[in-house]
């Protein structure tokens, strides 16, 4: 597996300059001012989690390279992210495993741009393979570090240790979008004896202002906020310390606290846990706390809005895909899926734009692309039909699917094809038969008894399908559409079309 660019025979050349630097490189160095590499990673860890290779009192680094060891039966890496070191970006140049236990990280500089003082030469995300109670070493080897003359430097290689302790969940419940003031919740789930918390909540600080924090609640027990603050060095993070009175703990599920944010710019945002700290009834740690994040996509109140409709409908039916409030749209790419159990797509056609492409192979396993673009018009403003999707029905009556849509870019038609931030809001569709209001499949006089019943309220009839029942199209359930029922199954002029 490689990822990211790969420019390895620039680094290897790079390295080929410093081969004495390179061979006393390894092992504890015990010379002054020279720099240290450790891997930093919770001691123990459960779920998905990173391990940061940190460096400190680096002078003039322009690329290098290591190895990291560990035990695939208990851990395994998922991605290798790049570095930073006082505010300098570390690219990734390339990684790969070397073994079923071993990966090489490469990074380097672009030219002869160099980074000095402390931070992390690369983040490493893994995910637990093991059981409870499994320990794995991280051992960092053949480690190089090269400064811009192309000449190697001592320093210090550290590794570290970690244990699988499968904890309490402690996830982030927050909503997918948002245009007005939201709330988040900490939720903590299968907690013994919990007397006190602390976590760190990351946002990001373009997008989301942080409002206020307030007590959860954990199985009908307030956990009473202790302090909450945000860092002055980072705005982007919070932190929250919970404390409850005396040494009585709590156990259970429930939420460590509530966190209200308000927008401040469109965009995406997401919410990252870290430094979660759980402390029972004798002041030891919780071991293992299992960590889940989450995104908010949030648009300003006006912002542009992409979105398809809740549907219901037997046979096929055309549905438009829209963009409200836009603003000089060029061009648009997105994805449509859905069940293809329930529905397919067998056409896209319609819309506004000047050209519209759309790819349907994949359509009868429920996914599809639509593309589309301005050619010789200017972009487009106000309230837009992107394109106008055909449903075929596929599955059994009232059966539903979600109908999801994932935009991969919307742009400006600028010449610099700016990105345009925008709320996406899904559909839905469900399979239904017009009229059907007793769900036996048929339309006939049982329908508009049924429907009179339930409009009465009378007891045993219930149970109905609105969206099957609004015949007449009003938008009201009423007796007019037990009369309009009723002279459509009579075929009389004027009533042949259920709406």
């Amino acid at each position: 597996m490689i990822k990211g660019k790969i420019d390895a025979v620039v680094l290897v050349a790079v390295m080929l300059l410093a081969p004495v630097a390179y061979a006393g490189m390894m092992g504890s160095v015990t010379a002054t001012n020279i720099p240290t590499v450790t891997v930093s990673v919770p001691e123990y860890i459960s779920g998905s989690f990173e391990a940061t290779i940190e460096v400190e009192d680096v002078s003039n680094l322009n690329s290098g390279q290591f190895d990291l060891t560990f035990d695939p039966d208990v851990i395994n890496v998922t991605d290798v992210l790049e570095g930073e070191i006082d505010g300098v970006t570390i690219p990734i140049d390339m990684w790969e495993f070397m073994s079923y236990d071993r990966i090489r990280v490469l990074f380097k500089l672009p030219d002869v741009d160099t980074a000095s003082g402390s931070g992390y030469l690369a983040k490493i995300g893994f995910e637990v393979k093991g059981e409870n109670g499994d320990t794995s070493e991280l051992e960092i080897t053949k480690g190089l570090l090269v400064d811009y003359d192309g000449e190697g430097m001592d320093a210090n290689w550290n590794g570290a240790a970690l244990t699988v302790a499968m904890g309490p969940s402690v996830t982030v419940n927050a909503p997918a979008a948002a245009s007005d003031s939201f709330e988040v919740q900490i939720e903590i789930d299968d907690v013994e004896d919990l007397d006190a918390a602390q976590f760190d909540l990351s946002f990001n600080p373009d997008v989301l202002t942080v409002a206020s924090v307030s007590d959860g609640e954990i199985d009908g027990k307030d956990i009473p906020v202790l302090n909450w603050n945000l860092d002055p060095s980072d705005p982007g993070t919070l932190r929250v310390v919970v404390d409850l009175p005396g040494v009585k703990g709590v156990s259970g599920s429930g939420h460590l606290a509530k966190i209200e944010f308000d927008p401040k710019g469109g965009g995406v945002s997401r919410l990252v846990l870290s430094n979660v700290i759980l402390s029972d009834i004798n002041a030891d740690e919780i071991k293992g706390p299992q960590l889940g994040s989450s995104e908010v996509e949030v648009t300003l109140p006006g912002g542009t809005v992409i979105s398809i409709s809740d549907v219901a409908a037997i046979g096929t039916i055309t549905v438009p895909i829209t963009i409200e409030n836009a603003t000089n749209v060029g061009s648009c790419d997105l994805t449509l899926s859905y069940d293809p159990d329930i529905v397919i797509v067998s056409d896209v056609g319609g819309g506004e734009f000047d050209s519209l492409q759309a790819n349907l192979e994949d359509a009868s396993d429920g996914i599809i692309r639509i593309g589309t673009y301005q050619t010789s018009s200017p972009g487009l403003n106000g309230d837009v039909v992107l394109a106008e999707v055909t449903l075929m029905t596929m599955g059994d009556i009232e059966s539903s699917t979600t109908l999801d849509l994932e935009v991969t870019t919307l742009k400006d038609a600028t010449p610099e094809c700016n990105p345009i931030p925008c709320l996406v809001e899904d559909g839905s569709f469900t399979v239904l038969l017009k009229g059907d209001a007793n769900g036996d499949g048929r339309i006939d006089m049982a329908d508009c008894m049924y429907l009179a019943k339930n409009i009465l309220g009378i007891s045993g009839f219930e149970q109905i399908v609105e969206a099957a029942v609004d015949v007449n199209g009003d938008g009201e359930i009423d007796m007019a559409d037990c009369m309009y029922l009723a002279k459509h199954i009579l075929d009389i002029a004027g009533f042949e079309e259920l709406k």
